[in-house]
């Protein structure tokens, strides 16, 4: 029992001592999930949850795992849609979207990351210029959400995001196709 701890004990300082990002669990995901989306609308939520990331993990948030970090990076964002002065709105939405950046070159393909990043960039200007990665997000998150992978994502929040991908009106022709095709394999299940 003692060894067993101990083992424990050197794995957890080794993340915090090696700067090794400590991996969420499902039910972290999961809460971070739900408030985020609760945070689109209720700015009190905002806080919240950047609260519950930088006491669970750190407050530094270059040790973050990419899952974390693009919660993180979508709070700066929502900081922004909630802000009222143009300068504030700006500097969060820069910051919050450098931080998806990120999120999505340490971990490229996965789901809920780009679906995350393209959400937020669905809502940005174009003349900001990230149409570029919008149009490479949308690319990705079709090809991801094909493969129909629910290790990470379960075919409901898979279902959620195709739908959304389909209201986007950003998707070709043939994207649109293939994702209603999607859409109704789910309602089979």
């Amino acid at each position: 029992m003692i060894f067993k701890f101990s083992a424990f004990l050197v794995i957890i300082l080794s993340f915090k001592v090696f700067g090794l990002p400590i991996q969420p669990d499902s039910a972290s995901i999961n809460f971070m999930r739900n408030e985020f989306y609760a945070a689109v609308e209720d700015e009190d939520k905002v806080d919240l949850l950047e609260q519950y990331i930088t006491s669970r993990y750190s407050e530094d948030y270059t040790t973050y795992a990419p899952i974390i970090l693009a919660y993180y990076g979508g709070i700066q964002t929502l900081k922004a849609k909630h802000a009222f002065n143009p300068v504030s709105k700006l500097s969060h939405l820069i910051s919050g979207l450098n931080r998806l950046e990120e999120a999505v070159e340490k971990s490229p393909d996965n789901l809920e990351i780009r679906f995350m990043r393209f959400s937020i960039l669905d809502h940005v200007p174009g003349f900001l210029g990230y149409s570029k990665e919008r149009e490479a997000d949308k690319d990705k998150i079709c090809l991801l959400l094909f493969q129909k992978d629910y290790s990470l994502s379960d075919y409901k929040l898979q279902k959620g995001m195709a739908e959304y991908m389909l209201q986007s009106g950003r998707l070709s022709q043939n994207q649109e196709n293939l994702i209603r095709d999607l859409i109704s394999s789910y309602a089979k299940k």
